[in-house]
């Protein structure tokens, strides 16, 4: 239990380790989610009471800067004010020797006085350029102008956001319009497509690819959304069953979510019937236990109150997963699908889902990789 005095501050944080957590003293460490860079929602509630809350986004206003925590005005200590991004501004003060700004534990500062120079509805601390209206974090990014008119402060040479600049300005991406196709993308065998941008299309294969896949054909069955030993952004997984009938390479597959998508960027050959678990970390050591079969990179996490799954290979969809309504909700324990319904079909299904009971690793409830447990 933690007690605190009345107008004092209190601390939560994904660490409360000083040393890797940029020096912060951290009251209390929590998990099962992270803070979105670009824009989130932040509760405090107590048996569905809502106590207080507060919405960012750059959108709204607020100045969401790399390195700076978002204070709030000392004189806007309200729970109406902390409602407005105008009360809001990147901290001025900065902490420990690391360089970030905030002020954690501590009363904020004032923040410092603003305005709108370009009148564009966006103040000083949240454009990039605030004497230009056409500048802005809403305004339509126009490419390979190497002006940020979006204020994302992304590469301006980087239209499909996969990393890697436009081999038409100086870069190494092929195809700047199409973020699966990159120097590190698995090249699928015989497609007409030089996925890694080699100037090739790879050499036929032996072994069926995603080529040869079709709906159905791939099942997700488990979906690790929320760990409780380890925070979300380490053990996030979600488990494959193959239907397929025979030996296939998953190498190209692409998996999306609601927001994102990535792929999978090297040869993985599965067999019928195996269990595939694909993951946010790959590290056994701190995933919580978890062999992963293939490490993704590129999404944004897994929500904890719903979100969307797609397993896909160019037009072809092999299987969606919209786990919202009606679907488990899980803290410490994955999503199962009941063994027996394992089709495209009924994991659409919400009855067909419920909350696994067998242990793994550190202690999270799951089945990575084996049969689901039963859900009678």
């Amino acid at each position: 239990m933690i007690t605190l005095p009345s107008r004092e501050h209190i601390v939560l944080g994904l660490s409360m380790d000083s040393s890797v957590n940029g020096g912060v003293g951290v009251n209390f460490a929590y998990t099962g989610f992270i803070l979105s860079n670009s824009a989130d929602e932040v509760y405090l509630s107590y048996n569905g009471t809502i106590i207080d809350e507060m919405i960012y986004s750059a959108e709204a206003g607020y100045g969401l800067l790399p390195g700076k925590s978002l204070s709030l005005h000392v004189d806007k200590y309200d729970f109406n004010d902390n409602d407005l991004s105008d009360s809001w501004c990147p901290s001025p003060s900065s902490f420990q020797s690391l360089g970030d700004y905030g002020t954690p534990g501590q009363m904020n500062p004032f923040c410092p006085s603003i305005e709108d120079v370009d009148g564009d509805g966006f103040n000083t601390l949240s454009d990039c350029n605030d004497n230009d209206e056409d500048i802005n974090p809403v305004a339509e990014e126009i490419w390979y102008d190497g002006i940020d008119q979006n204020c994302n402060g992304d590469s301006d040479y980087d239209q499909d956001g996969d990393g890697f600049d436009s081999d038409q300005h100086s870069g190494q991406d092929c195809d700047d319009t199409n973020e699966l196709i990159n120097p590190t993308a698995y090249d699928v065998p015989q497609n007409g497509t030089d996925e890694n941008c080699d100037g090739n299309d790879a050499a036929e294969s032996s072994t069926p690819t995603v080529l040869d896949l079709s709906a159905g054909d791939l099942v997700i069955s488990e979906v690790m959304y929320n760990p409780a030993v380890v925070s979300d952004a380490d053990g996030e997984w979600f488990e494959i069953y193959v239907m397929y009938g025979g030996e296939v390479d998953l190498g190209g597959l692409a998996i999306c979510d609601n927001q994102n998508c990535t792929a999978i960027t090297s040869s993985l050959i599965v067999q019928s019937g195996s269990y595939v678990v694909v993951g946010t970390n790959s590290d056994s050591a701190t995933n919580g236990g978890v062999n992963i079969d293939f490490e993704y990179s590129g999404l944004n996490g897994l929500s904890n109150s719903g979100d969307v799954i797609t397993l896909s290979y160019g037009s072809t969809v092999i299987d969606t997963l919209d786990y919202l309504i009606g679907f488990p909700n899980l803290n410490g324990a994955s999503m199962n699908l009941k063994p027996g319904n394992i089709t495209a079909m009924l994991n659409d299904e919400s009855f067909n889902w419920c909350a696994s009971t067998s242990t793994y690793g550190a202690g999270d409830a799951g089945t990575p990789g084996a049969e689901n447990d039963s859900c009678d």
